[in-house]
């Protein structure tokens, strides 16, 4: 996907989530190379890795603009939040909502990512949030019977 969203010049801000057990993604950004994280127990078994792959890493490295921890409570509300909407994600999915929600909803990281306050924090005519001209995707490769305890 990272390297899909780099092709032909095209610069959206691209992110990965993460549990904050296994942040190894976080952790290589941050050293500059693939290092070892300790891992825990997380609903997020599917993203449970203390290691980047070597393959994966310079896409990653070179295409990632954030990458973003999130907590098991944050990724359970986003499993729920989704449901509600009908869509059947499970807590590894569901991490996409719930670091997208972390990201916009700190100024420091959105304008390092070219998200203008405007963009998230328009109210539109339902009284509902809205985001003005700001389109995010979130990608989701697992439905919640991964981890139906969720």
């Amino acid at each position: 996907m990272v390297a899909h969203y780099r092709r032909d010049g095209h610069r959206p801000a691209v992110l990965v989530a993460e549990p904050e057990t296994a942040a190894s993604v976080t952790a290589a950004l941050g050293a500059g190379q693939v290092v070892s994280v300790p891992t825990g127990q997380t609903i997020m078994t599917g993203l449970n890795c203390g290691t980047v792959s070597e393959v994966a890493w310079p896409v990653l490295r070179d295409g990632l603009d954030a990458s973003v921890a999130v907590t098991d409570t944050e990724a359970r509300a986003a499993v729920l939040e989704l449901a509600d909407f009908g869509v059947d994600a499970g807590p590894c999915g569901a991490a996409t909502l719930a670091a997208a929600r972390g990201v916009l909803a700190i100024p420091e990281r959105r304008a390092t990512l070219g998200v203008t306050e405007h963009a998230v924090a328009d109210d539109d005519v339902s009284g509902q949030r809205s985001a003005d001209g700001l389109v995010v995707i979130l990608l989701s490769t697992e439905a919640r019977a991964a981890n139906p305890k969720v």
